[in-house]
């Protein structure tokens, strides 16, 4: 199936800028999805490798709230080598961004990856077959997808709607479906550790059924550097 015009738009927008350098270079490239837009749908982050090519890490924002948790897990995945494609709000679709990252020049042969912080996660029962790590994404109200792949699973141990039990099962549903699943639970973390506290965390919360500010945990001892370190190894593993 083709991509729709707004997608071609940003591919071709990418392509320009990417074509005219040569080899990949780091820096953020804005991508947007019609010409007539005054403010870019996505940025495309690009690490400092001399490669033309690079797997690509799709960004799936918590569908509460945009915000700037997925900073530090951008600085990690960078130094692993990989590009990765941040929508800028939570109306830009996910079919969208999946049609962008796979026909950018810079894609390398389907290395493409998924990752969803909280109610994100939702997002995703549609798309099967892309590798994809969860952070604390409510595991008892997730469907799966028809097509499983590889999972990264990351949640706290004092989250209600992100309960070790819930969680289990859903590891245990996965593989039974033929996905491999790399189940972390972080102890005395409950829910979105990587939310700093100026972005309206208590706000943030106040959105999500069952959960409130007692819940979270705002980077207590390096929580989200640890979080995201599992993730770029979680994606190296797989695409090296």
């Amino acid at each position: 199936m083709w991509p729709s015009h707004a997608a071609v738009f940003g591919i071709l927008v990418a392509c320009l800028l990417l074509c005219t350098v040569g080899q990949a270079v780091e820096g953020v490239i804005s991508i947007y999805a019609t010409e007539s837009d005054s403010s870019p749908s996505a940025r495309l982050h690009l690490p400092a490798v001399e490669r033309n090519t690079l797997p690509v890490i799709i960004f799936v924002p918590d569908a509460q709230q945009h915000d700037m948790r997925h900073e530090r897990y951008i600085t990690h995945l960078l130094a692993g080598g990989f590009a990765v494609l941040v929508p800028q709000d939570q109306t830009v679709e996910l079919g969208w961004l999946l049609s962008v990252a796979g026909q950018n020049p810079i894609q390398d042969g389907g290395r493409i990856g998924l990752l969803s912080f909280g109610a994100g996660a939702a997002l995703m029962p549609e798309i099967g077959g892309l590798p994809r790590a969860l952070l604390y994404p409510g595991c008892g109200q997730l469907s799966f997808p028809r097509e499983t792949a590889p999972l990264l699973l990351i949640h706290g141990d004092t989250d209600p709607i992100d309960s070790p039990l819930a969680c289990a099962a859903l590891a245990r549903g996965w593989e039974e479906l033929g996905g491999g699943v790399t189940h972390y639970v972080l102890q005395g973390v409950g829910y979105a550790w990587d939310v700093r506290e100026h972005e309206g965390i208590a706000h943030l919360l106040s959105q999500v059924p069952g959960r409130t500010p007692g819940n979270a945990v705002r980077d207590v001892a390096g929580v989200t550097e640890q979080a995201a370190d599992m993730v770029a190894q979680f994606f190296l593993e797989l695409f090296r």
